[in-house]
């Protein structure tokens, strides 16, 4: 039912890093995450909501029929410095992305499929990027008992 796919192949970066990751070192100069409440942002990106009580009920090779919708704000001009989102696609599980500073964002997933609606990852593109800038994206929902993120594991980004 909620199944809507874009049909714009998504381009993946093929690229291994020449050393793993490290781990982040809190500095304790961090400042909270903003609020997730609607009243303190905008929203720039949501996909309706899945009905209560469903999972998936049906499928259709492409998504869903009829028309896409556009779950993302329509930029006001080249100055607009709003982050366009996506995440209709395999994989994709962003479900709103709020903006609640000049490149601050507040993002919820969707709930992984078949589990106690645990968030454990997340996939998601991000477009209108501005060089030298630094974006926060707090993911209000990615919280998991015993998580790798707990411990001081970063998200992993990509930037072409």
């Amino acid at each position: 039912i909620e199944c809507e796919v874009i049909k714009e192949a998504i381009e993946h970066i093929e690229w291994v890093p020449p050393e793993p990751e490290p781990f982040c070192q809190p500095s304790s100069h961090e400042q909270a995450p903003a609020g997730s409440s609607e009243e303190q942002g905008t929203v720039v990106y949501h996909l309706n909501p899945v009905p209560p009580g469903s999972c998936f009920t049906r499928a259709r090779a492409g998504g869903a029929p009829g028309p896409l919708s556009s779950p993302a704000v329509s930029l006001e001009g080249p100055q607009d410095t709003t982050l366009l989102f996506e995440s209709r696609f395999e994989s994709g599980n962003l479900q709103k992305a709020v903006k609640v500073g000049p490149y601050e964002y507040v993002l919820t997933l969707r709930p992984d499929l078949y589990t106690a609606k645990h968030t454990q990852w997340f996939y998601f593109r991000v477009q209108n990027t501005r060089r030298d800038a630094v974006y926060r994206f707090t993911i209000a929902n990615l919280a998991k008992p015993k998580s790798l993120y707990g411990e001081g594991m970063r998200p992993l980004l990509y930037s072409q």
